[in-house]
């Protein structure tokens, strides 16, 4: 995830697109004009296979406490990635953007689709529940939105 430059904090959900490559939701938690939801592609090629390739990382780090510039230095090459598309732009703000399938072309050099689905998490609050039986409920469940854009 590219944090600070698109400000996303969370991936929703990945599909296989075919060979090397993923549809990826990358979001964060924020609705309005600061919410961010975008479908990645990244892919695998060329990229270090850390549970394969060896590594030789310094004693006590954490691949996730280095900078690209970092893994560089080591020999780790990083997966390629673009941006498909801006789900806010498109008109689909909904919190937790946390389902998406690939539907494959029905024709020869045809374009899948993508499918998208947000969460309701079931209509629970999001507190503790007491342990006496009763469930904390939200008081009106958030509307399902359901999306399909065409993979070009």
């Amino acid at each position: 995830l590219d944090e600070a430059e698109h400000e996303v904090e969370k991936i929703g959900d990945a599909s296989w697109l075919g060979d090397t490559r993923l549809a990826v939701i990358e979001q964060n938690s924020k609705l309005g004009p600061d919410g961010r939801r975008y479908v990645t592609e990244v892919d695998l090629t060329g990229a270090t296979n850390l549970l394969t390739d060896a590594i030789r990382m310094p004693e006590g780090t954490r691949l996730e406490d280095l900078q690209l510039s970092e893994l560089t230095e080591l020999g780790i090459a990083p997966l390629t990635k673009r941006r498909l598309f801006d789900l806010v732009a498109l008109g689909f703000d909904a919190d937790k953007v946390e389902g998406l399938a690939v539907v494959p072309a029905e024709a020869e050099g045809g374009s899948p689709l993508l499918v998208i689905v947000n969460d309701d998490d079931f209509g629970l609050l999001d507190q503790p529940v007491p342990g006496d039986g009763r469930q904390p409920f939200l008081p009106q469940l958030p509307p399902s939105r359901l999306g399909v854009l065409t993979l070009e």
